[in-house]
């Protein structure tokens, strides 16, 4: 991550579009952990009830991948808004 312009104007725009790459990331990284769990039912023919439970573990686990990688990029954004600060 590159410092934070001095500019108000710059360092906010720099701020939307850390949020939005944190948002991004975090559904695409989530999209690859659903399907990635989700696939063996649709390799193997299973079960109603295995392929439910599956699917809702899918879920949990999206949901978790994309807290976590959303949350590491804004923690990271902080730290630099921080030390971006210090400095003045």
């Amino acid at each position: 991550m590159q410092p934070l312009a001095a500019d108000p104007r710059a360092r906010r725009d720099a701020v939307t579009v850390e949020i939005s790459y944190a948002v991004v990331a975090g559904a695409l990284l989530a999209a690859l952990v659903y399907f990635a769990v989700v696939a063996p039912t649709w390799v193997w023919e299973l079960s109603g009830g295995t392929a439910g439970t599956l699917k809702a573990v899918a879920s949990v686990c999206a949901a978790l991948a994309f807290a976590a990688r959303a949350a590491t990029l804004l923690v990271r954004l902080r730290a630099a808004l921080k030390s971006t600060a210090a400095r003045r």
